[in-house]
């Protein structure tokens, strides 16, 4: 491309992956809903003034303080998003395509030939690696909004770098430096780079100096960052180590068998009416190339090919000190699939002209059926993963009113890729259900609990951490449990636990040091018999709370109950309060060795370790 502007071509060529990339990813939009964090920024956003969203900003994650002002302004735009899902996608959808015409679009005002930046922006539009990107409102922002920042502000340096330095050429190039940078960390190391690259390129030039804003606010970000605790840096396993395996897991999941095997998992769940709109957008893109084709001059912008390829690796530096998930691989595929249709225009320039022309025409068309036929499928994933919940959740409405904990146990955090059940759905499955009358009040949600007296334990499942288990002393709970699948519904039951238990005091201890001794066990057919003498703290409010674990070749693990992930989730036992001395019969205990009882005092949130003992099992 020669002219100042684009040609009319262009445009055209651009509206056309727009359309079909909206087409593809906004089938579909009346079945998709929130997942994972959306329920939480879709509660908290929506209840709060514009007058208040600068507090938002200025206390949300440093360097993505423009993060939840994007989810703002949409949510502003659509009025009540609960009711609003499907616009929400449709939106996405939409953003999602203005980042492959973008993209198609900066490829052309870097001088290279038409087919080959209609290859490049229509593979990357529906490369199913990312899929998060293009179903998760959470990455709307995240993702797709920071990309278009980018990528605008490398249009724009295009621009300043070709002479054009026109007062609104600067503003364009330092918002979209400015909202890139402040919206997600990733494109932290592209800035940076642009910055040096266009400093060195004007550096006999008085308007380098210009470039002064823009590195006080790259270091202010940086500062940022580094004031809270320095970011996404591996603390354990040592950063060499870490780098290396998100290297070849990255490399796995782009060229390896993996991603062989997610394409195919993903397509098996596209419908026939998807592979018919696969095969049109296929068509289309395949006759685009054909039509596109122009023999390019030799060697057409070869110098590109190594910003390509930095561009690429720079944008999975940040990933790699941390760890790559799905929507990770957005931003660096722009780089890969930029340096790919440098190499297609350095093919179309020295082999034979129809066979290029036949041969990419054909390869873009097959490899974009198989894609969006992949992207198409993945769609159906997470329209399933928010049915099943609304559906569930519709059964549980009548339960819902004067409950004041639910709990939703054992149900899967992903369906494929999607996102299932998680923290956050108690409340805004409330928030869905209700929005138009009276709300109810605050519900407690969790994803474990245990069975309690007078109460219940939730957050029972934990690691290596300090365990965050708390005692709710409320008969108004609700358990879910899930037990499988019948078709796509979740099937449930309902507060199916018993105590699994029996405690039986001898005394109350007097006064002494606080912590847990004389502990015995012994075996009494399918139970386990434990005696113990615990002391605590008299002048400390609170509950003695026993966590009792077993030993099984040489591994512990908290007794309880397996989820269906054979995970055990840990079974509090409350303690009468300052002490206590007697025994526990442990029902269906599992053959063990060696048990260990730790003692906690247990306030409000926070659990205190007094003590542990163990004891070897007797027969």
């Amino acid at each position: 491309m020669r002219g100042k502007a684009f040609p009319r071509a262009d445009w055209l060529a651009a509206g056309i992956l727009w359309t079909l990339t909206l087409a593809v990813f906004g089938a579909g939009a009346g079945r998709l809903g929130f997942y994972a964090d959306d329920g939480g920024w879709l509660v908290r956003l929506s209840a709060i003034r514009a007058g208040q969203m600068w507090d938002v900003m200025r206390h949300y994650m440093p360097g993505r303080n423009l993060h939840p002002l994007w989810h703002y302004l949409v949510y502003r735009m659509v009025g009540d998003p609960f009711g609003q899902l499907p616009m929400l996608h449709l939106i996405q959808s939409a953003l999602d395509g203005l980042v492959v015409a973008a993209f198609f679009l900066l490829l052309r005002l870097l001088c290279l030939p038409g087919f080959t930046a209609w290859t490049a922006a229509g593979l990357f539009a529906f490369w199913p690696f990312h899929g998060e990107t293009h179903f998760w409102l959470e990455a709307m922002p995240m993702n797709l909004l920071s990309t278009l920042w980018l990528l605008g502000a490398i249009a724009t340096s295009v621009m300043l770098l070709r002479g054009r330095r026109d007062w609104w050429v600067w503003a364009l190039d330092f918002t979209a430096f400015g909202c890139a940078l402040f919206t997600y960390d990733q494109v932290l190391p592209l800035l940076a780079a642009l910055l040096v690259i266009r400093i060195f390129a004007m550096r006999w030039s008085p308007t380098v100096w210009a470039h002064l804003p823009y590195a006080a606010a790259l270091s202010f970000m940086v500062w940022l960052r580094l004031s809270e605790g320095g970011g996404p840096i591996p603390r354990s396993g040592g950063l060499a180590h870490v780098v290396l395996e998100n290297v070849r897991d990255s490399a796995l999941r782009t060229f390896g068998p993996p991603a062989i095997e997610q394409a195919a998992f993903l397509n098996r769940h596209a419908t026939t009416p998807d592979r018919q709109l696969t095969l049109a957008v296929a068509l289309i893109l395949a006759g685009g190339v054909w039509l596109l084709w122009r023999r390019p001059a030799p060697a057409p912008a070869a110098g590109l090919l190594p910003p390509a390829l930095s561009f690429w690796l720079l944008a999975y530096l940040p990933i790699w000190l941390w760890w790559p998930a799905p929507r990770h691989h957005y931003l660096p595929s722009v780089g890969m699939f930029a340096a790919g249709a440098v190499v297609l225009a350095w093919l179309g320039a020295r082999f034979p002209a129809g066979a290029v022309r036949a041969m990419a025409a054909v390869a873009v068309g097959a490899t974009t059926f198989l894609t969006a036929t992949a992207c198409r499928g993945e769609s159906r994933l997470w329209e399933r993963s928010f049915v099943a919940r609304r559906e569930m959740f519709t059964e549980l409405r009548p339960r819902l009113p004067g409950t004041e904990v639910i709990v939703l146990e054992d149900f899967p955090f992903l369906i494929g890729p999607a996102y299932f059940v998680t923290p956050q759905d108690p409340e805004c499955w409330v928030h869905l259900l209700t929005r138009d009358e009276a709300r109810h009040g605050h519900l407690l949600g969790a994803l474990s609990s245990a069975p309690a007296p007078g109460g219940v334990f939730i957050n029972t499942a934990y690691g290596d951490g300090p365990p965050a288990f708390d005692y709710v002393t409320t008969s108004k709970f609700l358990v879910v449990r899930f037990t499988g699948w019948h078709g796509e519904q979740a099937a449930y039951a309902i507060n199916p636990a018993a105590l699994p238990y029996e405690m039986t005091p001898v005394t109350e201890p007097g006064p002494g040091n606080p912590g847990i001794s004389q502990i015995t066990a012994r075996r009494d057919g399918p139970d386990l018999l434990v005696s113990f003498f615990a002391q605590g703290d008299a002048s400390a409010a609170g509950h003695l709370t026993a966590i009792i674990s077993f030993r099984q070749e040489d591994r512990w693990q908290h007794w309880g109950r397996r989820n269906i992930e054979n995970f055990w989730i840990a079974q509090p036992v409350i303690l009468s309060s300052p002490g206590w001395t007697g025994q526990l019969r442990l029902h269906e205990f599992p053959p063990a060795d060696q048990v260990q009882v730790e003692l906690y005092r247990s306030l409000s949130g926070h659990n205190e370790l007094l003590g542990r003992a163990e004891a070897a099992v007797s027969p």
